[in-house]
């Protein structure tokens, strides 16, 4: 028994069976939070779409993401929360089946729930300390989160000992045990003053280095040697 739908925005083995296809957008085209536990700290991150802001930078204005998508030229491509709310409204258009309640906007009262009145709710009444972070700096709690911006992540470069390929005794490029292998973190944070013009510092921490995290390259540079900081920005016009 295959499903009948699936929302995908590429075609895989999920797409593979399903009677129809609903191309629904993902990663950077859609609106989502993220909070993995990757280290002891409370965190939360708001993910947005890049066209929708980039257009609506230009003075244009969407009810929906995938109009933003249509605008651009890549069609009806939904993002998945407001794909379920116009369902839900669809389903029960008079609100008799009980559905219809909850998806209607906590600001506007029978109206329809729109996904940035979904994410203000959220940020005014379930992160806390972020209203009052915002009022300080007299924005509201989404805006707050749409101009500062901090990801961390961790990387992996594996490889099998070749001593062709990766030699040991050159300083800073030597390779370790002839292994390429590299891994550590890198950390950002943003800064978006304005809505052309965003800061960012990055700094990458290196746990191993060409195949080591000490003497890597036989002349007594270690891995963490090659950390580095970075001060970047840019200016959209």
């Amino acid at each position: 028994m295959h499903p009948p739908a699936a929302h995908t925005p590429i075609w895989s083995k999920a797409a593979k069976f399903p009677d129809f296809v609903l191309p629904m957008g993902h990663a950077s085209e859609r609106h989502y939070l993220m909070s993995q536990e990757t280290h002891s700290a409370r965190w939360i991150g708001f993910r947005q779409p890049v066209l929708r802001v980039a257009l609506e930078r230009q003075g244009k204005r969407f009810e929906n993401t995938w109009q933003a998508h249509r605008e651009a030229g890549l069609g009806e491509v939904w993002e998945e929360e407001e794909f379920w709310i116009e369902l839900s409204w669809r389903v029960d258009p008079d609100g008799s089946l009980g559905i219809r309640k909850y998806f209607e906007s906590p600001f506007r009262p029978g109206e329809k729930l729109t996904v940035e009145e979904y994410y203000r709710w959220i940020f005014e009444n379930s992160v806390p300390g972020l209203p009052e972070a915002a009022a300080k700096e007299g924005l509201t709690p989404l805006d707050y989160m749409r101009r500062y911006g901090a990801a961390l992540g961790y990387f992996s470069t594996p490889g099998s000992a070749d001593a062709g390929l990766y030699a040991q005794g050159d300083p800073v490029t030597g390779f370790a045990n002839d292994k390429p292998d590299s891994k550590g973190w890198i950390g950002e944070l943003d800064w978006v003053p304005y809505e052309n013009t965003k800061f960012a510092l990055q700094y990458t921490m290196y746990n191993k280095f060409n195949g080591g995290d000490t003497n890597y390259d036989g002349t007594g540079r270690n891995a963490k040697d090659n950390n580095t900081l970075y001060l970047l920005s840019w200016i959209n016009f």
